[in-house]
């Protein structure tokens, strides 16, 4: 989930855990509000608006149950992720039918919960297609185009250009790039430098005016104009 910052709607009243949440999810490029009794929910959402909520069941206030059907009663469609720490099917299967998107028992791996999230904004959300300068990209089937050829890329270099393409004509920090596509201390700064080249390789191809534009000291974008 690269590119423009989702919004997500954490509530939960232990505060080690949403703030261990704010943490990662921020750190995937997320927007993130933090709730902590079950009370302040719904006025969260209409500040709020979220893309996503993640919701915890034993809260003060209100539980997680009653604040999922309130949801759903008051015609909110947006998705929730159900957060519990019972494990019997049949608290799963009644938080899904009435309305939850997704549940998942504590304690919990933050990567299947970030899956979990980018799974169901996948069912709500249209198919996003990119287009920049005659360079065309299908989110759906990650599919990328330029002036009629198909171009064929690796994972992280497809990643890397979608992330440019999200912000097209910006131009992007190298320790932003760096930190969104390799998430790793450890990276050699100057892979990126070579991604960028096999970029460039298949994206500006000789006749075609070149996308992919350097900003000494600064970073890298891909621009249209």
């Amino acid at each position: 989930m690269t590119g423009s910052a989702r919004r997500v709607l954490v509530v939960e009243d232990d505060a080690s855990i949403s703030r261990l949440l704010q943490i990662e999810l921020e750190h995937r490029g997320m927007e993130v509000h933090l709730v902590r009794d079950g009370l302040d929910t719904l006025p969260a959402l209409e500040r709020v608006r979220p893309d996503v909520v993640i919701l915890d069941i034993l809260l003060p206030g209100m539980d997680g149950e009653r604040i999922l059907l309130r949801m759903r009663q008051a015609g909110w469609t947006t998705p929730v992720v159900m957060l519990t720490a019972r494990d019997a099917v049949s608290d799963k299967i009644r938080n899904l039918g009435a309305g939850a998107d997704d549940c998942l028992t504590k304690p919990f791996n933050i990567e299947e919960l970030v899956a979990r999230i980018g799974a169901v904004l996948r069912r709500v959300e249209p198919a996003e297609r990119i287009r920049v300068g005659g360079l065309e990209i299908d989110c759906a089937s990650r599919l990328v185009r330029r002036g009629g050829v198909d171009i064929e890329l690796t994972t992280r270099e497809y990643d890397l250009l979608l992330l440019l393409a999200r912000h097209a004509n910006q131009v992007m920090p190298r320790a932003t790039l760096l930190d969104r596509i390799w998430e790793s201390p450890d990276i050699d700064p100057n892979v990126l430098d070579v991604y960028i080249g096999y970029l460039r390789r298949k994206i500006d191809r000789p006749g075609w005016s070149p996308l992919i534009r350097t900003t000494r000291g600064v970073g890298f974008s891909l621009r249209d104009r």
